[in-house]
């Protein structure tokens, strides 16, 4: 029965009834004194509680989910994300294909063929010595003269007054040439000289004197001589036996006793200069 009035009561309804039939029972009282008692209004609350755990409901369960509702409208577009970082640098690209040839230019005009002078010709700043004159594509005029006092292919007979000739030598012991009982090197200047030497020094870096140094200032790999003198630099480190070295204008002949040791070195001579006019 208390089940069926729950059901038509509902919780609520249900507990304000109890409260209502306590207080109709106990009516007399609570008109005579005014009020509930306080145990009376512990009484009613415990009673109230303890009904409504008892007919209190059991929580339902969740229903099935709803159908997805339609798409909302499309929001308004964000604004724009700062710049990123640079990125590295790609490698470089292969190297392209050579282009084609280009067209042969045309063929410049002919030079003109040097014209000879000959002897005796008076042309600009040779005198009549000779030689050839050069024209060049835009006309200009050049001349290459005989050397002055040469033959007419320019080449000296004999060393010119000032200048300086040089060469090696090498003496043989008993291995050159025997003339009775004496050995002979020679050695033959490139170019002839128009007289003899004025003096002949034969030089030794470790044994030679001032005057020796100052017409011969020069060495064994880089020989030098004074005018009119001729320089034979010694570059081994012992004396050769040397008996006799004779120079003319040909050339230069070192004699050799039995017994002598071989040598070589450089010499140079200069011929005498030109006097003063």
């Amino acid at each position: 029965m208390i089940s069926r009035i729950h059901q038509k009561l509902g919780t609520a309804g249900f507990i304000i009834s109890i409260v209502a039939l306590v207080a109709a029972l106990g009516g007399g009282a609570y008109a005579a004194q005014g009020g509930l008692t306080g145990k009376q209004k512990k009484e009613v609350q415990k009673i109230a509680k303890a009904e409504a755990r008892k007919f209190a409901g059991k929580p339902g369960q969740s229903g099935a989910a709803g159908a997805t509702g339609p798409a909302g409208a499309k929001g308004d577009t964000g604004d724009a994300g700062a710049t990123g970082p640079t990125g590295p640098t790609g490698s470089a690209g292969a190297t392209g294909a050579a282009g084609p040839q280009g067209d042969r230019g045309p063929t410049g005009p002919a030079g003109q063929s040097p014209e000879v002078v000959p002897l005796g010709t008076q042309v600009p700043n040779c005198e009549d010595v000779g030689g050839v004159k050069v024209i060049g594509v835009d006309g200009t005029e050049a001349y290459a003269c005989n050397g002055a006092g040469g033959t007419e292919g320019g080449y000296a007979e004999t060393l010119p007054p000032g200048r300086t000739e040089t060469g090696l030598y090498s003496i043989l012991g008993e291995s050159g040439v025997k003339v009775g009982t004496f050995f002979f090197s020679t050695v033959s200047y490139p170019v002839a000289l128009a007289e003899e030497p004025e003096e002949t020094i034969y030089y030794s870096a470790a044994h030679h004197t001032d005057e020796e140094a100052d017409k011969c200032p020069g060495s064994a790999t880089e020989p030098k001589a004074q005018p009119g003198i001729l320089c034979i630099y010694r570059a081994t480190a012992d004396p050769e036996t040397l008996l006799q070295i004779s120079a003319g204008t040909a050339g230069i002949i070192f004699a050799q006793a039995a017994g002598a040791k071989s040598g070589y070195g450089a010499w140079a001579v200069t011929a005498p200069a030109a006097p003063a006019s």
